[in-house]
């Protein structure tokens, strides 16, 4: 119930990042790193500006927003609740780092990443879940984001040592 209030920033940097794929491609296809570079500050931006601002809406309200969405019962979970918004905020990036990586043609190195989030992610949840209930369950979801950051980073820093080859596409 606590990630449900993911969704709302999920759609608007999913359509945000959707509708610039094709420019992304463009760039990359056309050899226009500094165009490629401005749609990515853009998205990034927005990513960024709306995991901090529900960030800053959880830590200021948020105990009362569980409260009146989910019951008294759920106001105790605002540490818990600011946790999954942080791991949101990642994952608006990540989103835009997936339609990146998919506008450089690194299509077919995208299940190696989720297997790497994968790995991280079981032993992290086993772990953190079994010592700290709700909240290790929330800390698990800023590993899982946090993970998958790591390696949509460094597959674009690094394209060329990714695990698989990548096919030119004419």
């Amino acid at each position: 119930a606590l990630s449900s209030f993911e969704m709302a920033g999920i759609v608007l940097v999913s359509s945000a990042t959707q509708v610039a794929a094709p420019r992304l491609a463009s760039c990359h296809r056309d050899g226009d790193e500094s165009g490629f570079r401005l749609w990515l500050l853009r998205l990034s931006g927005l990513a960024a500006a709306v995991g901090v601002s529900a960030v800053v809406a959880g830590a200021a309200g948020g105990e009362r927003l569980l409260s009146l969405v989910f019951g008294a019962d759920y106001s105790a979970e605002g540490s818990a609740f600011i946790v999954i918004l942080a791991a949101a905020g990642l994952n608006y990036l990540n989103t835009v780092l997936t339609v990146v990586i998919s506008a450089r043609h690194l299509l077919r190195v995208q299940p190696y990443v989720h297997l790497a989030t994968l790995i991280t992610g079981v032993p992290a949840g086993w772990w953190l879940v079994s010592r700290y209930q709700i909240l290790g369950a929330a800390c698990t979801t800023l590993v899982i984001a946090a993970s998958q950051m790591i390696c949509l980073l460094a597959l674009l820093r690094f394209p060329q040592a990714s695990p698989v080859r990548e096919r030119a596409v004419s």
